[in-house]
């Protein structure tokens, strides 16, 4: 993998290349227009205490904290893709990491190698700049591969790409092995800082405002991202659900002789191993009904055969066939294996409001 950073992203966005990719998407020349007077003639100025400096026209850039800023961003690079011919570019905002995959050190390097390069003359012709000294590789394998020691050899013209062992990509530190490790662990230490915060101010607020804040300050940093953690190992989860049932004691106020049962059941909240399987379904539903983002949309399909089969009819998703533990981790294989265990009657739901309202009720996981 290559992480990709852009120095100053925002800020260096040409005004007309931005025009013309809108007008090459599609977009009308009165639109065109009224995203020109958007964009141009806006002036900035520095106040540093009673100093005020003179007025500055902004000749390049997007503005930032708004709506429109990222969303013109992402049409500003969305043809990035054209100019990976080797390697798959995952972009959200200007957060935009490359991935390939091979059989070997050298090929995995070669890909990346070769649109690097070519990405840095698109950068260059759209006026952007990567951050070199920001950019980072990853060298991704199971933990007794031949390659776990070894390191990515990428240059950005003169310039090495550092190899690292971990690295944060969307709120999620990403590690070589896709372990998650240090990412639990971090999630442990936020959990049991806000549960601290909980125990001070419980005996001074009653239940319901005392769960309130458990899904304000603990429940979303528990719901972020939690179905890629659902293929670690059994010893982190469990760890995680400890730090979850002593949030949920601090909740209702209660010793570490409540059991877990209980917990789950005054609250109303799920385990979180629960959490991420639900949360795992709704993205296979998404998937098999292509709704969900595009690379969901092929990594899940209902099972088909020619024959007339009875499992044709029980909306089965097809379970891809793994030859290792490291293979059943992944959510490509864990999602259809959890989608086949539910209810007819769940899976069958016309719309996706409908199976998530169904899917919230069901204990059976």
């Amino acid at each position: 993998m290559l992480f990709l950073d852009l120095a100053r992203a925002f800020d260096t966005v040409c005004h007309e290349s931005l025009l013309d990719k809108l007008s090459c998407i599609g977009f009308r020349l009165s639109s065109v227009n009224w995203f020109r007077t958007y964009l141009t003639n806006r002036r900035q100025v520095t106040i540093v205490g009673d100093s005020v400096s003179g007025e500055l026209q902004i000749k390049c850039g997007v503005p930032q904290g708004s709506i429109l800023g990222p969303l013109l961003f992402i049409v500003y690079i969305n043809d990035i893709s054209r100019n990976c011919a080797f390697t798959t570019p995952y972009i959200y905002a200007d957060d935009t990491a490359l991935l390939a995959h091979g059989t070997n050190k050298q090929e995995i390097e070669w890909k990346l190698q070769c649109d690097i390069d070519n990405l840095k003359y698109w950068f260059e012709q759209n006026k952007l700049s990567l951050n070199c000294s920001k950019t980072k590789a990853m060298l991704v394998c199971g933990r007794r591969s031949r390659y776990k020691q070894d390191v990515l050899n990428i240059n950005i013209g003169s310039d090495p790409v550092e190899c690292v062992d971990e690295m944060k990509y969307l709120g999620v530190l990403v590690d070589r092995h896709l372990t998650f490790e240090h990412h639990i662990n971090n999630l442990c230490s936020k959990i049991s800082s806000r549960t601290g915060i909980l125990w001070r101010v419980r005996s001074f607020i009653n239940t319901n405002l005392s769960i309130t804040l458990y899904n304000s300050l603990i429940f979303p940093h528990m719901l972020y991202a939690n179905f890629i953690l659902d293929g670690s190992s059994k010893v982190l989860i469990d760890k995680l659900i400890v730090h979850q049932n002593n949030a949920l004691r601090a909740v209702l106020f209660t010793d570490c002789r409540t059991p877990r049962v209980k917990l789950y059941a005054d609250t109303g909240v799920d385990p979180l191993d629960v959490s991420m399987k639900k949360t795992l379904v709704k993205i296979v539903y998404k998937g098999l009904h292509d709704i969900g983002a595009p690379v969901y949309n092929g990594m899940f399909n209902f099972t088909n055969s020619s024959r007339d089969l009875r499992s044709n009819d029980l909306l089965l998703a097809a379970v891809p066939k793994v030859n290792t533990k490291f293979g059943e981790h992944n959510m490509a294989y864990r999602g259809p294996v959890y989608w086949n265990s539910l209810p007819f009657h769940i899976k069958s739901c016309p719309s996706f409001e409908c199976f998530k309202t169904a899917i919230k009720k069901y204990d059976g996981f």
